[in-house]
Order: C-alpha cells, then sequence, then structure tokens
C-alpha cells in the first residue's frame, strides 16, 4: 500500500574518544551502557556516557541477580505490617511487605526492587510469588484472625495483564 506510514525512532548512546576510554571495546560497552539508559527512559532519544551510568546499570543488574536467586530458592522474607482503622483504632489487617537482602546483607528497598522487576519483567514472577507465600504463612492466622485483612500489593503491570485474575484464584 502506498499510503501506509512507516515511523521510526531511535535510542542512541555515545562515549567519546579518547574521554571516556583509548580501548575500543570500552568505548563500545559505555556507549551501550548510555544507549540502555535512553531505553531505560522511555526511547527515542540520545544519551551521552557518564561513569555514574555504569555504576547504576551495574546495580540494576545486581539487584535483577538477586531477585532471580530468590525467586528459584523461594527466600524471600516477608514483614506484615499492622494497619488500624483510624475511627475505631482497632486492628483491620495486614499489609505484605517485601523483604530481600544484598550479600551484605543490606535489606534492598522494596522501591528499587519493584522498579527493577517491572523493567525486567521477573516482576510477574514476583508478584505470584507472593500471592502464593503470603496466603500460605497467614492461612493459619485465619481462625484467630477471621475479620481481619491481609492486604497484598501487586504490580499495576501485572493487574493489567491479560489472565492476571486467574493468578489471584
Amino acid at each position: 500500500d502506498t499510503n501506509t506510514c512507516h515511523y521510526l525512532t531511535a535510542s542512541i548512546g555515545i562515549s567519546h574518544f579518547p574521554k571516556d576510554s583509548k580501548i575500543s571495546s570500552e568505548l563500545i560497552r559505555y556507549a551501550d551502557i548510555a544507549m540502555y539508559s535512553v531505553k531505560t527512559a522511555g526511547k527515542n532519544g540520545i544519551k551521552f556516557f557518564e561513569k555514574e551510568l555504569e555504576t547504576e546499570m551495574m546495580r540494576i543488574s545486581n539487584i535483577e541477580s538477586l531477585a532471580q536467586k530468590y525467586i528459584s530458592e523461594e527466600s524471600f522474607t516477608f514483614a506484615y505490617q499492622p494497619q488500624y482503622c483510624a475511627k475505631t483504632k482497632k486492628l483491620r489487617g495486614f499489609e505484605t511487605l517485601l523483604r530481600i537482602r544484598e550479600e551484605d546483607r543490606n535489606i534492598v528497598s522494596t522501591q528499587e526492587l519493584i522498579s527493577v522487576a517491572e523493567k525486567s519483567d521477573i516482576i510477574f514472577r514476583i508478584d505470584e510469588y507472593v500471592l502464593r507465600k503470603a496466603l500460605e504463612e497467614f492461612k493459619p492466622n485465619i481462625q484467630k484472625y477471621s475479620d481481619i485483612i491481609l492486604s497484598v500489593n501487586v504490580s499495576a503491570k501485572h493487574i493489567s495483564k491479560k489472565g492476571f485474575p486467574l493468578a489471584v484464584e
């Protein structure tokens, strides 16, 4: 069809010789890191390499690897934060909070974990794991807290995915 229009976009990463490096393989890697940063920020742009980008990409890669490990080993832990009714001051339920620790035993912030997981699509596996495990852990308390609500945060990306309600059943 001659009336068909095609639109192209580009994500471009740039590294400078000799400022960033004098080694061609490093220059290519740095340009790739800058390009990945453009794609992460929404695509269709240009980014010059900065050393901080490499540190950020390494951090993202480490968190993604750690999350994959926690999923395969089923080693996430949860904290259950009490929720109270503002009017009656009575306990209304618990919010399930996901926790993972880095090798140095520091807790990875949930916000950082979810941000990385949503970009790499492992969020679906994390959400399904959290739903399943939180319910398993809370099950013994159902008789004790029959009128209590258990809240589990689920990614908006997962909720909008076709078939999500079936994952909850």
